[in-house]
């Protein structure tokens, strides 16, 4: 992606969006973008034990040191 900077304008235009074909799911598709992002907003950061790197939430090994994360 970094080939890409300053060449492809990331921005609100750039977001994903979805396109409903039948207004009438609006509300069906409301509350499946909800859920999907409750699902990327849960977890925190953790600190190795091993090592005492702060890893994000997302990995499930240290970064640094590779030993196993919370469970």
């Amino acid at each position: 992606m970094f080939g890409l900077q300053g060449e492809v304008p990331f921005g609100e235009n750039s977001q994903p969006y979805i396109w409903l074909l039948d207004s009438k799911m609006y509300n069906q598709a409301s509350a499946i973008i909800e859920q999907y992002m409750q699902q990327t907003l849960v977890g925190s950061e953790w600190q190795c034990e091993e090592c005492g790197e702060t890893n994000e939430a997302q990995f499930a090994i240290c970064w640094q040191c590779g030993a196993a994360g919370p469970a």
